[in-house]
């Protein structure tokens, strides 16, 4: 089965004197991955990007932006409701990604970047979507990315996350 995506992101701006950067969903809005797993968006949900760590934005872009924005909105839904365990919802960010033609090397550096240092969460664990961040500084997110595009260079072209991962420093 080929993955895709069901419907049209459609939101509206939320002024709830928060960052100013929440929105809410008006219609439903799905990821459907490679298996047939559908990573589903519904209306009334709240998105913000939170679930791309904030150090990252100027290395790899914000949330909302370039091809990844659709990807962006089922990952940041399935953080919040922590749909499955971390692991596999930043694995789904992943291939959704590519699904929307990001290209490896940037679905690599995003994925490694949510997976070191965004939401993380045992399955059937709630934990509190705030606390459970990695923290880090702009600078060292430059740095993180750098090593990450190291390791893919090492991996090779096309490589996987979790070849990828064999590449890196294990303090990264």
């Amino acid at each position: 089965m080929s993955a895709r995506f069901l419907g049209q992101i459609k939101t509206i701006w939320l002024q709830d004197h928060s960052d100013d950067r929440n929105r809410e969903l008006v219609e439903d809005f799905a990821y459907v991955d490679g298996d047939g797993n559908e990573w589903k968006a519904s209306q009334g949900s709240i998105i913000s990007g939170a679930s791309i760590p904030d150090a990252f934005w100027s290395v790899i872009g914000p949330p909302f932006v370039g091809n990844y924005r659709r990807a962006s909105v089922v990952h940041d839904v399935a953080c919040e409701q922590q749909m499955s365990s971390s692991e596999k919802v930043h694995l789904m960010f992943y291939y959704a990604m590519l699904t929307d033609g990001v290209n490896w090397l940037q679905a690599n550096t995003m994925y490694q970047a949510v997976k070191n240092f965004g939401p993380a969460w045992d399955e059937g664990v709630p934990t509190s979507f705030e606390t459970s961040r990695r923290p880090i500084s702009e600078v060292d997110a430059h740095a993180f990315v750098q090593r990450v595009r190291v390791a893919a260079d090492q991996a090779g072209d096309g490589a996987s996350p979790q070849e990828v991962e064999r590449y890196l420093p294990q303090d990264s």
